[in-house]
């Protein structure tokens, strides 16, 4: 999407939230978020409650976008900026919201992404336990931390290799690899993939490249691996998987797709009892 169409999209907070509702409901008639009940009418206050199970909510209720109190031109300019690559801190100053918040709505850009693109996969993987998404226990976070990459035809695919131990691999005497500090990327023989796993303090004897060597995914993602966590390290390998299989084109209106989708088991009983601040820790 061009910024002028951008612009005026975003013109007023109203013509915004149009836009972003619009994309939330494909459907021409609401539906209960809670219990899929189409016994749905509306209130004075614009929120909606469904007749079936009395559960009150607005379009936003239990999708990625709704998790942070932001404006939807707010959102309209944070998702334009993602796709560009712009610093949080920069989002921050352009967007107006604090850098902690532009942290959070960055990862929640993230989890929308991991969330879909598993979905797309032969073998669909969980975003709590498998990519690190704050939601996820401590024990879930920590099940896997190792992950394939397959590349192939231009594109790349990036999943859990659940049946691969990190520990295991990491006791080895030498690797033919890639590193990016504590991040280590153990690629095959031929080139077409690889392993992507974090190698924290551990002394192990790589056999580095330069920047410029290496297959075309690894070239792309090593400098977009800088300063990466190891709590964030499955939510990045999954940006990373969905910016070089879109690198050619413009995504914005995909990642508002993503955005306005709804959230995995929203409403359970867990979910609804994580507050914000434990769930996305800045």
């Amino acid at each position: 999407m061009r910024l002028g169409t951008l612009e005026t999209l975003a013109r007023s907070e109203a013509a915004a939230r149009r836009y972003l509702a619009g994309r939330a409901w494909r459907v021409s008639r609401r539906f209960c978020v809670r219990c899929r009940s189409s016994r749905v009418y509306r209130l004075a206050d614009k929120r909606y409650r469904c007749g079936a199970c009395g559960y009150t909510f607005q379009d936003f209720t239990a999708r990625w976008l709704g998790q942070l109190n932001l404006k939807a031109k707010q959102w309209l300019w944070i998702l334009k900026l993602f796709e560009l690559e712009v610093p949080a801190r920069r989002i921050a100053a352009e967007v107006g919201i604090s850098y902690p918040t532009a942290l959070k709505a960055i990862d929640l850009v993230r989890c929308a992404i991991a969330q879909s693109e598993s979905r797309q996969s032969a073998e669909p993987a969980s975003v709590e336990s498998d990519f690190g998404w704050r939601g996820a226990s401590r024990r879930a976070r920590s099940v896997v931390t190792v992950f394939r990459v397959v590349e192939h035809g231009g594109h790349v695919e990036i999943r859990p290799a659940r049946t691969i131990d990190a520990e295991k691999l990491t006791r080895e005497r030498k690797f033919r690899a890639l590193r990016v500090g504590p991040v280590l990327y153990a690629e095959n023989a031929d080139g077409a993939g690889g392993l992507l796993f974090w190698s924290g303090g551990r002394k192990i004897k790589t056999t580095d490249r330069s920047a410029g060597q290496g297959s075309a995914f690894w070239r792309f993602a090593r400098e977009r691996l800088q300063g990466v966590t190891k709590g964030k390290l499955g939510l990045y390998a999954k940006e990373l998987e969905f910016r070089y299989n879109h690198r050619h084109v413009q995504f914005f209106e995909l990642l508002v797709d993503y955005m306005t989708q709804l959230m995995p088991n929203p409403l359970t009983e867990t979910s609804r009892n994580i507050s914000l601040s434990r769930t996305f820790r800045a």
